[in-house]
């Protein structure tokens, strides 16, 4: 039996989590985030050093699919800058998707993998290179899933404590912290 368990895991804020993640990124170094919630690459960037261009998505809800579908579907000569957006968006989450489900691996030009819990069971992930796992979810189980996605085990699980949508009750040790 192969251990997945990660090596260390790590509690960051959100702040703390988008900084490592445009470190990594300079490093070269790839990662995966699930997350409670997408946000389009532009505007997960936002204020950071990411670049949006090695990002992937990955979610399920078909009202945020649609749109994108429906502008990869566009001619690439009649699309607006919008649409080059959302279409680009689109035929990055179909090429990693596809690239999982028929080799258990990410594209290598993709740095940052983000996806929901649309990922946390079922899948393989097989890269090699792939050493962080980032998740916005506190349910023990899920971040039991989350992280054992990776085959090979992780060497850092970062557990980002203040996602959008968490209460901070959750963590109420923060609470007498933050008192102190």
């Amino acid at each position: 039996c192969v251990n997945v368990t990660p090596k260390n895991v790590w509690f960051l804020d959100m702040k703390q989590a988008r900084e490592l993640m445009a470190q990594f990124q300079a490093q070269n170094r790839r990662s995966i985030y699930f997350a409670n919630h997408i946000l389009y690459p532009e505007d997960f960037c936002k204020g950071t050093t990411i670049d949006p261009n090695t990002m992937a998505l990955s979610f399920s809800a078909k009202e945020r699919r649609s749109p994108l579908a429906a502008a990869a579907n566009i001619p690439k000569e009649q699309r607006t800058e919008e649409q080059k957006k959302l279409a680009k968006i689109y035929q990055d989450m179909v090429e990693a998707e596809e690239s999982i489900a028929n080799s258990s691996l990410i594209p290598s030009r993709i740095l940052l993998w983000v996806t929901t819990s649309r990922n946390k069971e079922g899948i393989n992930i097989k890269d090699t290179d792939i050493n962080d796992v980032f998740v916005e979810s506190h349910n023990i189980s899920d971040i039991i899933q989350m992280a054992g996605r990776v085959r090979r085990g992780a060497e850092n699980l970062y557990i980002i404590v203040d996602p959008p949508g968490h209460k901070k009750e959750l963590f109420p040790e923060d609470h007498v912290r933050a008192k102190l």
